[in-house]
């Protein structure tokens, strides 16, 4: 399925979602099969690294989801009338603390990874 784009105005914007959810839903699952695929650590640490990258933080899957609630936040506090601050603001904080317990989620992938470190074993690239 391509993924939509602003040149196919036909899409409504629930359609739009509907599509990217799958496009979403279907990376997640290549990734997991990728780092399942075999009993060994190594593609396990590799899925992980990708979910959240501590060397690279803007590459995983984790800051994209912080990306997206940041946004969604954002555009949130902006769009809220006089009548609709105190409501907006509300929504705004409750995203607020989404993105910190990303922090959370981010520190306990890095303690996995580390943990599974000595079960990886390393390449002369690496080790270079």
């Amino acid at each position: 399925m391509p993924i939509p784009d602003d040149t196919q105005p036909h899409l409504t914007v629930e359609q739009e979602m509907t599509v990217a959810v799958e496009f979403i839903r279907e990376g997640f699952a290549r990734l997991q099969a990728a780092g399942m695929r075999t009993a060994e650590a190594g593609p396990h640490a590799e899925a992980l690294r990708r979910f959240h990258d501590h060397r690279n933080r803007e590459a995983g899957i984790l800051h994209l989801v912080d990306s997206f609630l940041g946004s969604l936040s954002v555009s949130l506090g902006e769009v809220g009338g006089p009548q609709d601050d105190e409501q907006a603001m509300a929504v705004v904080e409750r995203l607020d603390e989404a993105t910190s317990h990303l922090q959370c989620v981010a520190e306990r992938v890095d303690r996995a990874r580390e943990a599974l470190a000595p079960l990886v074993p390393t390449t002369a690239e690496e080790t270079n």
